[in-house]
């Protein structure tokens, strides 16, 4: 009885993979190039990369006002540390939009001519999606805490003979 077993599950298992190798032969392949020969001369392409640029860029807006309107407030980025200026922010973002943009290159490169439309789609849109996503949600978060803080009092001007709320100015 454990023969018998042991030669199905044998059979099937060579059986399987005769039937793999079958089907990855009989798909046909396209003839010719998919999509464009440059991820440069690609719309696609440019529009996920629109997409992670606003995204980041949103994100370090976001964190700027933030930091600039709630004193109690900090950054959450290790990196970054507790308060960072303006131009690490900004120094940050844009190297996070070139690591991310050269990304969005390589999964481009290994997959706009695939004959699998899903795997194209994956090669066009997956970084610009996850990168929209989280930094999107970043942003988002550091919006909420903007309303939610208590915002500076602007100084009044006040010129000599005009009045600033009750009080008139000399």
């Amino acid at each position: 009885m454990r023969h018998k077993i042991l030669a199905v599950a044998v059979a099937l298992a060579l059986f399987s993979g005769v039937v793999q190798a079958q089907t990855e032969i009989e798909q046909p392949k396209p003839a010719g190039r998919v999509g464009p020969k440059h991820f440069y001369s690609d719309w696609k392409w440019w529009a996920g990369e629109a997409v992670i640029a606003a995204a980041i860029a949103a994100d370090v807006r976001s964190s700027i006002l933030v930091l600039d309107r709630c004193p109690q407030c900090t950054e959450q980025n290790p990196l970054l540390g507790k308060r960072p200026s303006h131009k690490k922010l900004i120094g940050v973002g844009l190297a996070a939009i070139g690591i991310e943009s050269g990304l969005h290159i390589a999964n481009w490169h290994l997959g706009h001519d695939d004959p699998n439309r899903f795997w194209r789609g994956m090669a066009y849109w997956s970084v610009p999606v996850i990168v929209g996503s989280m930094e999107g949600y970043y942003a988002h978060h550091n919006y909420g805490l903007l309303n939610q803080s208590p915002q500076p009092q602007q100084p009044q001007q006040c010129f000599p003979g005009h009045t600033a709320g009750h009080k008139v100015c000399r």
